[in-house]
């Protein structure tokens, strides 16, 4: 395999683990402010 062929695949998987990352917390973030409302409301 090429050197930048193996590059691009490793950029490429980067950034999806990045993505997926990304809205792990973003998921993470709208899950405690939800609660944090709900308790502010009780």
């Amino acid at each position: 395999m090429a050197p930048n062929n193996m590059i691009r695949i490793y950029l490429q998987q980067s950034l999806e683990f990045a993505y997926m990352h990304c809205q792990k917390m973003q998921l993470l973030h709208f899950l405690v402010t939800n609660q944090f409302c709900q308790s502010l409301l009780l």
